[in-house]
């Protein structure tokens, strides 16, 4: 909790400092004041909760996302705009409570589980009276619960998921295309109400969800081309869709993406360039496994694929920052390789950089980590 208040404090004070400096956009300047004066409350609400959370068109921002919240408030008119940005508000409330606790492995405190409590109240009743955002919300809610926890009584178990299938009907229905996924999920799995599983139909509810450029509808359209168990494999579609995920911001997309202009082969030609760059994508939006794969493509010799045609050149020192990138996030296993970075970089390159220390790790807990970092290296 503290080091989040700080975070925000280092943060208020670098957009001070960058305020006072020829280079920063004002992003609340008066042309941009009279666009959001004629901008749905809706779309401004969306455009907060993206500045919050930070995505991959809109940079991490929480001054800019209060801003845009107040515009949004001011610009409702209906019943229908103001439950809208109650949704977001509540949304963000949320959003809160889950940085300042479960990202940090901190527990709610009494005064959060109430606050939780309330906010999941108010969304329920939300939902109750029509609004779209959060029934997909409250529906997405109930059925996480009910997969990520054992409920032993399977009466609410059950009424749960009847819920929850109930209420992501009625948002895809009204257009909120997430909905889809969860749909597909529940039909494809056979997961109650679902009597049995219906994968054609799990199959239709991705194709609306990724007609509306959904990237986890995407995604799993590019996993079933790929398997070909439901329809007959399709390499191109499978790289199509992917592709597609990719760009609409899904990082497991964008990792798996990375790996396959890597590998090059049955999915698309190999192009270290824009495998490098995928990476480098996923690696800001949090996947830190793609900062080995980046370090390998920069340090390990690829031959085979000329610079014009989107190979690389060998660069230690840019795979330096990159397997320290994954050996600060836990991947000790890379002990070895810093050490032959660094040892190349001296006696090559002639760099003269400041002394590393490594910890010595047990031989089978570099096994396990090796074994878990397998797992995410393959389409």
């Amino acid at each position: 909790m503290e080091k989040l208040k700080q975070d925000e404090e280092i943060m208020k004070e670098k957009i001070l400092a960058a305020e006072k400096t020829k280079v920063y956009v004002n992003f609340l300047n008066k042309p941009a004041l009279k666009l959001i004066k004629k901008t749905p409350s809706e779309i401004l609400s969306e455009l907060a909760v993206r500045a919050f959370t930070g995505s991959r068109d809109v940079p991490k921002d929480n001054i800019k996302a209060m801003e845009l919240f107040q515009h949004s408030e001011l610009n409702a008119k209906t019943e229908s705009e103001h439950a809208h940005v109650r949704y977001y508000q509540l949304l963000l409330k949320k959003f809160k409570i889950h940085q300042e606790t479960i990202l940090h492995g901190i527990a709610l405190n009494e005064t959060q589980e109430k606050d939780m409590v309330s906010i999941n109240q108010q969304l329920n009743n939300l939902a109750s009276t029509g609004n779209p955002y959060a029934q997909f919300s409250y529906g997405k809610d109930l059925f996480s619960i009910v997969r990520n926890s054992t409920i032993d009584n399977k009466k609410v178990e059950r009424e749960f998921l009847q819920h929850a299938y109930d209420y992501l009907t009625k948002a895809a229905d009204k257009g909120i295309h997430s909905a889809y996924f969860y749909l597909g999920l529940m039909n494809l799995e056979g997961i109650y109400p679902v009597k049995h599983k219906n994968p054609h139909i799990a199959l239709d509810f991705y194709i609306k969800g990724a007609a509306r450029n959904n990237a986890y509808c995407y995604f799993e359209l590019s996993r079933i081309y790929g398997e070909g168990e439901i329809v007959k494999r399709d390499e191109k579609l499978q790289f199509t869709y992917l592709k597609r995920s990719a760009s609409e911001g899904f990082v497991n997309a964008q990792h798996l993406l990375g790996i396959a202009y890597a590998e090059g082969g049955r999915l698309c030609r190999r192009n270290d360039r824009l495998a490098l760059a995928w990476f480098r994508e996923a690696i800001r939006n949090g996947n830190i496994v793609s900062y080995l794969n980046a370090g390998d493509l920069l340090f390990e010799d690829r031959p085979g694929t000329p610079e014009e045609k989107g190979g690389l050149q060998k660069n230690r020192l840019f795979a330096l920052v990159n397997y320290l990138g994954a050996y600060q996030a836990g991947a000790l296993f890379l002990k070895d390789r810093l050490e032959q970075v660094l040892h190349e970089l001296k006696t090559v390159e002639g760099e003269k950089l400041p002394e590393f220390q490594f910890f010595d790790v047990p031989q089978e807990v570099i096994q396990t980590q090796r074994e878990e970092v397998q797992k995410n290296q393959g389409l």
